[in-house]
């Protein structure tokens, strides 16, 4: 029984020491506006691997869609940050609640990516490459985006 108790204690270690993240916000009922500012924010959540060995810098992406990429949010966040607010431009894509973001290292020997809910942004207009807005879970036809916010 005292190996069990051990063991068990030992898992429970582990289990606090190796963490990855995910992204608290956006969430699906967040709302953006063009012009206005959206935030970013992730946390641990125990699940290889931990913030702090996913290297000096993370990028944020938004897609939209099928894994469309319709801008970069950012190029080079802190990982352990855990939040990123930046403008969102008015001519970002089409208004939509199928956009979403991708947090990922750029580590090929230890790559690593989360993803949001799909949440809505607003008060946009302009097309996404490859994204049909009248069929929004059609599959993307790039992964390209001339959209750069930082």
């Amino acid at each position: 029984m005292k190996l069990f108790t051990v063991l068990l204690c030992i898992c429970f270690f582990i289990s606090t020491i190796y963490a990855g993240c995910s992204i608290k916000t956006p969430y699906a009922d967040t709302t953006w506006y063009g012009g206005q500012n959206g935030n970013v924010s992730w946390e641990e959540d125990n699940v290889n691997p931990p913030l702090t060995s996913m290297g000096d810098c993370c990028l944020i992406d938004l897609l939209i869609g099928n894994f469309v990429k319709a801008s970069t949010l950012a190029t080079c966040v802190k990982c352990t940050e855990t939040f990123f607010s930046c403008p969102i431009p008015t001519n970002i894509g089409p208004p939509s609640n199928a956009y979403f973001i991708k947090f990922y290292n750029n580590d090929t020997n230890n790559p690593y990516a989360a993803y949001s809910h799909t949440f809505s942004i607003q008060n946009v207009n302009g097309s996404v490459q490859g994204f049909d807005p009248n069929n929004p879970s059609q599959p993307g036809t790039t992964d390209s985006a001339s959209n750069t916010t930082q």
